[in-house]
């Protein structure tokens, strides 16, 4: 876009288009009781933060030697020049991927905001479900006092509109990171986060 109105898109026109701090994040815990079971849940969020999907960028760059490797399916969409009546002219016009090329035009050199999403999110982190057996089965039957039996989740659920494995990308972890550059809001390819399945028995004697 012409920032600032000279009527030429270069280096004077960078201008900010996203900011990876959050607006608000939260979460939220409770735990329902029943009898002798009891339930906890715990629910975080993230709203208003942007995440540049660099993943999603590297992996639709259909130059020409990406083309070997596996790229996302969209990459093949790219734009297909061809010359007709002596006019150079696309044969897929409707496309938003640009043609095969590196470097001159600057299609994937440049920073533009194609790759900027919303990574707000609400997560369903942990829920369990625990059950305290009676004391009585156990007094003066054995040397057991009570005992206790859980299951667990950890990661369960996430409902985000980011298009990229997952919206808690963190700081960047790649080649050269350092204190100094600890870029926020960059999905680098960081391995989401995985469910987490936990049984445990709690025996007080």
């Amino acid at each position: 876009v012409d920032i600032n109105g000279d009527k030429v898109v270069n280096a004077l026109d960078y201008t900010a288009i996203g900011n990876g701090n959050p607006l608000h994040v939260g979460g939220f815990s409770n735990n329902i009781g029943y009898k002798r079971f009891s339930l906890n849940v715990f629910l975080q969020w993230s709203y208003g933060n942007d995440i540049y999907n660099y993943l999603a960028r590297v992996n639709s760059n259909p130059n020409n030697i990406n083309l070997s490797r596996n790229l996302l399916i969209g990459a093949m969409q790219y734009a297909r020049p061809n010359t007709k009546d002596g006019q150079v002219m696309l044969d897929n016009p409707e496309t938003t991927v640009p043609r095969i090329s590196y470097g001159p035009n600057g299609n994937y050199t440049n920073i533009t905001n194609k790759w900027v999403e919303d990574g707000s999110f609400i997560r369903l982190k942990n829920i369990s479900i625990s059950y305290n057996f009676p004391q009585d089965i156990f007094s003066g039957k054995t040397l057991v006092k009570d005992a206790r039996v859980s299951v667990g989740i950890q990661n369960v659920a996430t409902i985000t509109g980011y298009k990229g494995f997952d919206p808690e990308v963190g700081a960047y972890v790649g080649r050269d990171a350092s204190a100094s550059n600890q870029a926020i809001g960059l999905d680098y390819g960081r391995y989401p986060l995985t469910p987490i399945y936990t049984f445990s028995v709690g025996i007080n004697f």
